[in-house]
């Protein structure tokens, strides 16, 4: 094929890719947009395959991560764009040389295994781990039946799926098209007939087994647009506006307003993340004592807790009764943060009993830790409040790759959860991971939705990231393999 043609062949297959991801929401083609990149990788020129990565890469890396520029400004933001890119083909390459090195079904898996270890890696990797996060896996947060793998594996497993579903469909396209490979690159028909059936299979039974109904409760969630607004400007490190006395008001005001168009019957309203206040403030926690008595509901405000060891960063729950239930502080704080004087919440994980279920709460970022929600699953919790806070220069997309995240730890650890965001995008998600309830991206809103309760505790709420270490093991035994064979690519 000429090169220029095979160029433009992967630009399209990124494209693809990117548009199956969170923001652009066209899931199916997360199972096939890669197909053609790959029968171009296996059959094409191997001088061509660094070029060919990048033109793959190059428009799914815009798509995954065009706010880049809104957390890092215009300059290293692009730049990390591109540098990512190259990254991806490198991680391809790898896959392609340990491919080249093994026999039998190994060698289709060589390369999914190599992308989904590589991936967990850089998922839970220090520094990196904050901000470069997107995985193909998370163009299935729209659809339950693939998500439920999530419950055993983690989100490793699904992007093991996803790369050898594509991976597989395009051997069977070189068969099709009686194309030759690359020496070494060669895949029977037959495996990549195999490895598509037991995928299917695995959807499928996460379509018949994922739960569908449990203990009801009625969640209302609240985006306030309160760090957008030009009579509300930010105050403060890191958009703290309870030290604005006037500012915290009417937040408070703005918040209260939101949630009186709130019908009679809702269970837990949780709002955003936006540090209106401190909890040591008692006409603010009286007013918001009377809003959760007047609702008959537990209310989830984040409020500040000044400790000998910074401002800890709170969900407070109100109970109907008024009184405080619980504290749970922010864990998975930013560099700014600490910087800023906030203290890192101590690593309890309490719920309160109520009614509708076992109730906890977390902050924003946590919901990016695989573990702190593993943690509240593990102790019992069955719902979870979370305020959020998405507002990068109001980036659009952004909050979609978060909701992404909340609707992953949902399923993984059988999970309620109920998201308040100062931006959007609010959110009730439901233990199977679909959302009831989803308001708009940079606009006010006051949802609600009625979820359901699991008593069931997940293998990987049991068990953690064992898939994805089981990965990092393999593609060292694959690597310690492929290093004692003399083939070329």
């Amino acid at each position: 094929m000429p090169f220029p043609v095979a160029l433009l062949i992967c630009a399209l297959s990124g494209t693809g890719a990117a548009a199956a991801l969170p923001g652009y929401d066209i899931s199916g083609l997360g199972w096939i947009a890669l197909a053609p990149y790959f029968v171009l990788l296996l059959t094409q020129p191997a001088r061509q395959v660094p070029l060919l990565s990048l033109a793959c890469f190059i428009p799914f890396s815009l798509g995954a991560h065009s706010w880049y520029p809104a957390i890092f400004g215009p300059g290293l933001g692009w730049c990390l764009v591109f540098a990512v890119a190259g990254w991806y083909g490198l991680v391809i390459r790898i896959g392609l040389w340990l491919m080249a090195r093994t026999q039998g079904a190994a060698k289709l898996l060589a390369l999914p295994v190599t992308w989904s270890a590589i991936e967990f890696l850089k998922y839970i990797a220090p520094y990196v781990r904050d901000w470069w996060f997107v995985s193909p896996a998370a163009s299935q947060w729209r659809f339950p039946p693939a998500l439920q793998i999530l419950t055993v594996t983690g989100f490793p497993g699904l992007s093991l799926m996803l790369l050898l579903a594509n991976l597989s469909l395009a051997v069977l396209v070189i068969h099709a098209l009686r194309r030759t490979p690359r020496p070494g690159l060669a895949i029977s028909s037959r495996t990549a007939s195999a490895a598509l059936a037991a995928i299917a299979a695995v959807v499928l039974a996460g379509a018949v087994l994922m739960p569908r109904s449990g203990a009801p409760v009625t969640i209302a969630a609240i985006t306030d647009m309160t760090l957008q607004r030009p009579d509300m400007p930010l105050h403060g490190d890191l958009g703290q506006i309870a030290a604005d006395p006037a500012l915290s008001q009417k937040v408070l005001a703005e918040n209260i307003r939101l949630t009186e168009t709130l019908p009679k019957g809702i269970d837990l309203i949780v709002w955003p993340e936006n540090k209106f206040a401190r909890d040591d403030h008692a006409p603010t926690i009286a007013r918001l004592a009377a809003l959760a008595q007047s609702h008959d509901a537990y209310l989830s405000a984040n409020l500040l807790h000044m400790t000998s060891a910074g401002r800890e960063n709170t969900n407070t729950l109100i109970a109907p009764s008024g009184d405080i239930a619980l504290q749970r502080a922010k864990i998975n704080l930013f560099p700014a943060e600490i910087a800023a004087g906030y203290a890192r919440g101590p690593q309890r994980f309490d719920h309160v009993e109520t009614p509708f279920g076992r109730l906890s709460g977390a902050i924003c970022w946590d919901a990016h830790r695989l573990w702190i929600l593993r943690a509240l699953a593990r102790n019992g919790t069955q719902i979870v409040a979370l305020p959020m806070d998405n507002d990068f220069e109001a980036d659009p997309i952004f909050p979609y790759h978060h909701a992404a995240d909340v609707v992953f730890r949902a399923v993984e650890n059988r999970l309620t959860i109920g998201v308040g965001s100062v931006n959007g995008l609010s959110l009730v998600v439901t233990p199977s991971g679909k959302i009831v309830a989803e308001g708009p991206v940079n606009a006010t809103s006051a949802l609600h939705a009625t979820s359901y309760t699991s008593q069931s505790r997940t293998l990987y709420t049991r068990l953690g990231d064992w898939f994805g270490w089981t990965l990092v093991i393999a593609l060292a035994l694959l690597a310690l393999i492929g290093a004692g064979r003399r083939r070329a690519l």
